[in-house]
């Protein structure tokens, strides 16, 4: 009876601590690969081309210039996307990929919930993509700089280009009046967010895409700026 009692007692305790053992080897592995530094900065030239990385404190995004490199952002998105047109001293577009229920309901950490977040966490989900029309940000703790010769960010925007999922005209496909604010849409995005691929790993594969600096495996904010 003592002995089958200890076994139950046992097997409960296993598994009560199997999600802490698991979100410890999780946040070692990020750290450990987060740390491990691929592509490298490009030498100073003319020609170069400005971008950075901000974080909110839990999710990253891109934020790159409206025209440059041949590239015009604008093109790609219909001013009725939005709830009023990009403002006329919108200099930079900002791109964010992420869990479509997830990244729809939380503008600020103040909007997480437990369960939405688990969800996201635990299971993959279907992603969008979050463009906001906006002024250059200011370069800081929450925003990185990073500049990038004329290959590495046609490589990055291609990566971007190819993270929206394409009607056969119309380009990118909306989900309509789901915008935080007025400047700012959200489309379908390509993939499925998961552990493994989160929304700051998206920016790191952005980045390795371009050969820029980053880590090996990015699925927190931290992982980004280390190399940043």
């Amino acid at each position: 009876m003592r002995r089958g009692l200890r076994r139950v007692f046992l097997l409960a305790l296993a598994i009560l601590l199997a999600p802490v053992a698991l979100a410890a080897l999780y946040g070692i592995a990020a750290f450990g690969l987060g740390a491990v530094p691929t592509g490298s900065r490009p030498a100073a030239a003319p020609g170069q081309v400005p971008i950075y990385v901000i974080s909110n404190g839990y999710h990253a995004s891109f934020v790159l210039p409206l025209r440059a490199a041949g590239i015009d952002w604008s093109e790609m998105f219909a001013p009725s996307d939005f709830r009023r047109p990009p403002p006329p001293d919108a200099t930079h577009v900002m791109f964010g990929w992420g869990d479509r229920d997830f990244y729809m309901s939380t503008r600020t950490v103040a909007d997480i919930r437990v369960w939405t977040a688990l969800a996201a966490l635990l299971s993959q989900g279907e992603a969008v993509m979050h463009v906001t029309f906006m002024r250059e940000p200011v370069t800081g703790p929450a925003a990185r700089p990073l500049s990038l010769d004329v290959k590495q960010y046609r490589r990055l925007a291609e990566f971007i280009d190819a993270s929206f999922v394409m009607s056969s005209a119309d380009g990118p496909v909306l989900h309509p009046g789901r915008g935080y604010g007025d400047h700012d849409a959200f489309y379908a995005g390509t993939g499925l967010y998961s552990p493994v691929l989160t929304c700051n790993e998206w920016v790191g594969r952005g980045l390795r895409a371009a050969g820029a600096p980053t880590g090996l495996w990015t699925p927190f904010v931290q992982n980004l700026f280390w190399h940043l």
